[in-house]
């Protein structure tokens, strides 16, 4: 049978033993973990050993470039001609095809078509000095209902 003395000494063991045992823990986290700051030891082999500097690749030389890969500054580099951009050129073919349906309702002549095509040009100012300008030039030889020489093509950009 358990008497109410050596019960009460149970308890007082225990809430003395959880005392030390926050001491020890404060001490440890607390007080220790000050030191953390404190510089690594030296090493033996240390001394023997040469840093080597951060830049490794004047050790070894310049890398090459893989085949096809090249260097550019920001304004060179880009992934499509302006002309090219998604939406341009559809765009343009819809206008022409739109004043070519006109003139195919209103029995339009090719002056009416050189009337017109200015309106173009001034919206996309690019395509005079696009690449693309034969490839247009082909798609206005099939839209329009008359026939247009090299030379007039040509006067429609410029």
């Amino acid at each position: 049978m358990i008497q109410f003395q050596s019960f009460c000494g149970l308890h007082l063991a225990l809430a003395v033993g959880f005392v030390v045992l926050a001491g020890l823990l404060i001490w440890f986290f607390l007080i220790r973990g000050r030191n953390k700051a404190s510089p690594p030891l030296a090493h033996r082999w240390q001394a023997e050993v040469d840093d080597i500097p951060d830049e490794a690749e004047e050790l070894m030389g310049k890398p090459v470039l893989e085949e096809g890969v090249s260097v550019v500054s920001a304004e060179d580099f880009g992934f499509v001609d302006k002309a090219k951009q998604l939406g341009a050129v559809p765009d343009m073919q819809k206008d022409i095809r739109d004043i070519c349906k006109v003139l195919a309702e209103k029995d339009g002549s090719k002056e009416d078509f050189f009337v017109m095509f200015p309106m173009i040009r001034a919206k996309y100012p690019w395509a005079s000095k696009s690449t693309l300008v034969g490839e247009l030039n082909a798609f206005i030889r099939e839209c329009v209902p008359f026939q247009l020489s090299p030379e007039e093509l040509e006067d429609l950009w410029n």
